[in-house]
């Protein structure tokens, strides 16, 4: 089946070898798409403003926020969660994965102030740290194909918590390591917060 073209997108001060739409993600109404590092990547909201009429009933939409990593070179990947948007920059100097939040003020997307480094593992001259990334709630995954372990270039894969979770055991039952007894749908981890109420059977 041939869907005929609703939407395309683009951006401003994008020029030659930019490699927008190197990489994208999708989550609900929104949309991420990567560029190379120096241009960053680019949110749309499906429904947001239009800045050309395609004609045939395409619409070229405007990005609703930019995001521009700090370091990193080359193509970016990027994953989109419902606050968070993780960029990943991998670069000959081993690479960066850094975090954009959106903020509780303006609904804009703006830097956390932080990047993600897993505990024991600083990428090397060589590596692509950042290479993917992908989020799924509040977890993160990066991944490195180049990272040295057992053998040359093995490549490494890492997840961490971005912040600690709140989560009310709702039951049934005592069975506390099933997702679907928990609020939030996931079992909480170490530093986790677990509420548990007096009502629940222990």
């Amino acid at each position: 089946v041939v869907e005929t073209v609703r939407a395309r997108y683009s951006a401003a001060g994008l020029g030659t070898g930019s490699g927008f739409g190197g990489d994208l993600d999708l989550e609900g109404r929104e949309f991420v798409v990567a560029a190379d590092a120096s241009s960053g990547a680019f949110v749309y909201d499906l429904d947001g403003p239009v800045a050309v009429d395609c004609g045939a009933g395409c619409s070229e939409l405007a990005p609703v926020g930019s995001l521009v990593p700090t370091s990193g070179t080359g193509l970016l990947s990027v994953a989109l969660g419902t606050e968070t948007v993780a960029v990943g920059a991998a670069s000959a100097g081993g690479g960066v994965v850094e975090l954009f939040d959106r903020s509780p003020v303006s609904g804009s997307w703006i830097p956390a102030g932080q990047s993600y480094v897993p505990a024991g593992f600083t990428p090397a001259v060589g590596d692509r740290y950042g290479n993917f990334v992908a989020l799924s709630g509040r977890v993160l995954a990066a991944g490195d194909p180049s990272a040295d372990a057992t053998f040359t270039e093995q490549g490494r894969a890492f997840t961490a918590n971005l912040e600690p979770l709140a989560s009310t055991f709702v039951g049934p039952g005592s069975d506390w390591g099933v997702a679907s007894n928990w609020d939030v749908g996931l079992v909480p981890d170490t530093g986790d917060i677990a509420i548990v109420p007096a009502s629940a059977t222990v």
